[in-house]
């Protein structure tokens, strides 16, 4: 859960290209960006983030999106898009495959490095292949009541998004959980 931090707490830069948002009378938030092929629900106005992941000798951007309330947090992180040279290599599909890990891993006390309880179902996203990921949210919160973590991780072209959330169960309605992913769309392109 190393970077679920720095997806949550990671300042919000300004954009050149600013995403579309509106907000509905229920509270909830359009999030659509055309540079970034994605639109989403969010549960509130969120923030954006931008940072890079070192692979090998390149920086493979990531954009981030993430709306707080409480314990609990909605976001999406989208990597890439990953270089064709190292698509051919087969880092693409190492990313999908272990993309889950950015966020769920943890340095114990004694320094190593762990993930709880992880189930993995196999989803998709009209042809695009993917995975939802359900845990809980580590040991940061054993203080607090259950506690749910959920991922979904597509490969759309030449990149990999990350949806999700986590939080106190008891903040995560059903309807919120499936509102928020079934929102998920990218573009076709």
């Amino acid at each position: 859960m190393k970077h679920l931090a720095l997806i949550f707490f990671t300042a919000a830069l300004p954009m050149t290209a600013l995403p579309f948002q509106s907000k509905g009378a229920d509270g909830w938030t359009t999030f659509a960006s055309k540079t970034r092929g994605f639109s989403i629900l969010f549960p509130g106005t969120p923030k954006e983030s931008q940072d890079y992941l070192p692979i090998e000798s390149t920086k493979i951007k990531t954009y981030g999106v993430t709306f707080q309330k409480a314990e609990s947090a909605f976001f999406i992180l989208q990597i890439g898009d990953v270089p064709p040279d190292l698509i051919q290599r087969g880092l693409l599909n190492q990313l999908f495959e272990n993309a889950y890990k950015l966020l769920l891993e943890y340095k114990t006390e004694d320094g190593r490095t762990e993930i709880g309880e992880v189930s993995r179902t196999e989803i998709r996203l009209g042809d695009h292949p993917g995975y939802e990921y359900s845990s809980g949210c580590g040991p940061y919160k054993k203080n607090v009541e259950k506690c749910m973590t959920k991922l979904r991780v597509y490969k759309v072209g030449q990149r990999v998004y990350v949806v999700g959330l986590s939080g106190p169960a008891a903040q995560l309605p059903r309807e919120d959980v499936e509102r928020f992913f079934s929102s998920f769309r990218v573009d076709e392109r």
